[in-house]
């Protein structure tokens, strides 16, 4: 699994999830609600993952919706 976004926005999380399902890629959020509930430490962030066979195919998809600034590059 590949990490794609990491966020504390529920909103971009859920938009992100509708466009993953759109597309068929399958998807696993870790972290979720630990993240709702500290949402205030900033710290402790919502992960949404994808296998690293369609993490390509969830960038593509990520980028068509202008949302290239935010998927996760951990370097």
């Amino acid at each position: 699994m590949r990490e794609l976004v990491r966020t504390n926005d529920p909103v971009l999380l859920s938009f992100v999830r509708a466009l993953l399902d759109e597309a068929g890629i399958a998807y696993d959020v870790f972290d979720q609600h630990t993240s709702n509930t500290l949402f205030w430490l900033e710290t402790i962030q919502a992960r949404l993952m994808v296998t690293s066979v369609q993490y390509d195919r969830a960038v593509v998809v990520m980028t068509s919706a202008g949302l290239e600034g935010h998927i996760h590059d951990p370097d």
